[in-house]
């Protein structure tokens, strides 16, 4: 991911180059080069290395190309790639130290595994790179790992050759990451031309006119400083009002269509600092969101390229709201995959207060597959199981019609007078109408036949009269992936003012529960409507407002986090009709868990 600490997460792995012919395909009409960002400061660049000493594939006798030795080869790619730049050049140097991570220096080396996370056996070489922390446009360190074991090793030129390694092509491949280059084949849209920096190996074996083009369009030219023609304005706002800054630079607004490639940005808050860099927060534009009380203070900005930058500051003024002990959640729904074993879709609630309380749980599966909904990959036939904790099963429902906790038209009225959507005669979704005491309860959903699909599960408060007992929390944990099998929470806020509610989404920290295949860094998404109003990646970004979560969660009685991708949300919502959506990183998949609880009000 994107911390800045020497963690795993941290890496930037760049797309490796995998073993395979590709057939050679002719140079489109336009130039199709990528860049990844950031680029070298203007000057001299010193790749280490010592590729020749113990841990490299052995050389019987010289290599195809006459190469005297792995490093000789290394040294012709620089000249080759010096070639085409212009502020900077690339020399080499005798590494004297073992490679270590985020050390300054810049490294080529032999591996199986880059600082303790294993290359996948199809991979060739490895690219990791670091940012300058105070300017983002600017390269700190890069290192090139090659897999000594992933292939026979050589150096040669011409048609690729299946099952040997040609280090040149692959070399030439690294160092244009390690420039800043990325796979043009990989963009997007996906473009077709000749380069090396493709994300195959194939039969080209040589720079050609587009990793050129990539080369002198990052290093062809001197860079000059940019400046900010209006700088980031302050703004003074209530709570639950969206929040965003931006800035423009030379006339035009800076925005992720519009930002210039050769131009860094980074943001900081509350302190400008190393440790207040907001890492998750990619955008020029600066996406607050929903804003809260926590989120007031100073916010930086770093705009520059790699020789320079400029920085401005706002200030973000937060008014406090009213909230009511009154207002309650009134019904809560999940829409996620259900399978079996550690796939089975588990919702649970909590009722809280003295008296017992009527509530209407349904599991729709095949209906979500008809108009007006119409969604693929549907379970056929939900099975619907609520147990409280201390007790056990309460109650089952294979289909709605035969039900042993109400009828059928009791369960239609019900539904309908609470605003759910009607569940078809003869549909095979699950419905329990049951009077509930308070305490902790699960919803299981399973199969009946053993399918497994795309379910919705809703509990509705449904008291005819005032209670003192009221839905107070909801975790679901599913199975995630992507596309329409990620998991969508639904909650309203019912009264007369806004109410505080803590929101998370957890992955790693499922491991202490025995769920070993558990989504690795989960990402929380919060609309409104059709508007994102909070996203939220890592819960310790910003790291001022972590204390604040840790707290939340004692006094909630939510078990800790175990690892920093998780994500956790304390939040003021006014009343209406949310969703919330976790999925994964990068499109990770995983069992996950969403919890909302809701904080006590005086």
């Amino acid at each position: 991911m994107n911390a800045p600490s020497p963690s795993r997460s941290s890496l930037h792995l760049i797309k490796p180059w995998l073993i395979g012919a590709a057939a050679l395909v002719s140079a489109a009409s336009t130039q199709a080069w990528t860049a990844l960002g950031p680029t070298w400061p203007s000057g001299t660049v010193v790749f280490h290395l010592n590729l020749d000493d113990d841990g490299a594939p052995l050389i019987n006798t010289v290599l195809s190309d006459n190469s005297a030795n792995w490093n000789s080869v290394i040294e012709a790619s620089l000249v080759n790639w010096n070639a085409v730049l212009n502020r900077i050049e690339l020399v080499s140097a005798a590494r004297v130290e073992a490679p270590a991570y985020n050390n300054g220096v810049t490294e080529f080396y032999w591996g199986n595994e880059v600082f303790g996370e294993e290359i996948d056996e199809n991979v060739l070489g490895v690219t990791l790179y670091i940012r300058d922390p105070l300017n983002s446009a600017a390269m700190k360190e890069t290192d090139i790992v090659f897999h000594a074991d992933a292939a026979t090793w050589n150096s040669y030129r011409g048609s690729h050759r299946n099952g040997s390694a040609d280090f040149k092509r692959v070399a030439l491949h690294e160092i244009g990451h390690a420039l800043g280059l990325g796979h043009p084949d990989q963009a997007n849209p996906v473009q077709t031309v000749e380069a090396v920096m493709n994300s195959t190996a194939s039969n080209t074996d040589r720079l050609r006119a587009d990793d050129i083009a990539g080369g002198e369009a990052l290093y062809g030219q001197a860079l000059v400083r940019p400046a900010f023609s209006r700088a980031p304005l302050s703004v003074t706002a209530n709570v639950g009002d969206l929040v965003k800054f931006d800035f423009e630079v030379d006339g035009k607004l800076v925005s992720a269509d519009t930002a210039d490639p050769s131009l860094g940005h980074s943001w900081y808050f509350p302190r400008l600092d190393v440790e207040s860099w907001l890492f998750t927060f990619h955008d020029p534009e600066l996406f607050i969101g929903a804003a809260q009380t926590y989120d007031a203070g100073t916010y930086t900005v770093f705009i520059g390229n790699a020789d320079g930058q400029v920085e401005a500051a706002a200030e973000l003024v937060v008014n406090p709201v009213e909230t009511s002990a009154a207002t309650k959640m009134a019904n809560l729904s999940t829409r996620a995959f259900a399978g079996s074993g550690s796939r089975t879709l588990t919702v649970g609630f909590v009722i809280e207060g003295t008296a017992p309380k009527r509530v209407l749980v349904r599991a729709v599966g095949p209906t979500l597959g008809e108009d007006p909904f119409n969604l693929p990959g549907t379970q056929a036939d939900p099975r619907l199981t609520l147990i409280q904790s201390e007790v056990g099963d309460v109650a089952t429902n294979d289909n709605w019609e035969t039900n042993t906790t109400a009828t059928a038209a009791e369960i239609a009225a019900i539904t309908q007078s609470a605003g759910g959507f009607a569940l078809p005669s003869g549909s095979l979704d699950a419905a329990i109408l049951v009077e509930l005491d308070p305490g902790v309860y699960t919803a299981q959903v399973e199969g009946a036949a053993g399918d497994e699909g795309l379910v919705i599960v809703e509990a509705y408060d449904v008291d005819a009269t005032d209670s003192d007992s009221r839905l107070v929390n909801l975790s679901t944990r599913g199975y995630v992936s992507t596309g329409n099998n990620i998991i969508i929470a639904g909650l309203v806020v019912e009264g007369p003012a806004p109410r505080t509610y803590l929101l998370r989404a957890v992955g790693d920290t499922l491991l202490d529960f025995n769920i070993l295949d558990y989504m690795d860094d989960t990402v929380m998404t919060l609309y409104q409507g059709q508007t994102i109003i909070r996203y939220v990646d890592d819960w310790d970004d910003p790291s001022e407002h972590q204390p604040m979560l840790e707290s939340a969660m004692q006094q909630l009685g939510a078990f800790p986090l175990t690892d920093r991708q998780e994500s956790a949300l304390k939040i003021t919502l006014a009343p209406g009709a949310y969703t919330l959506q976790v999925s994964g990183f990068g499109d990770a998949e995983g069992v996950a868990l969403i919890e909302i609880y809701e904080f006590p009000e005086d």
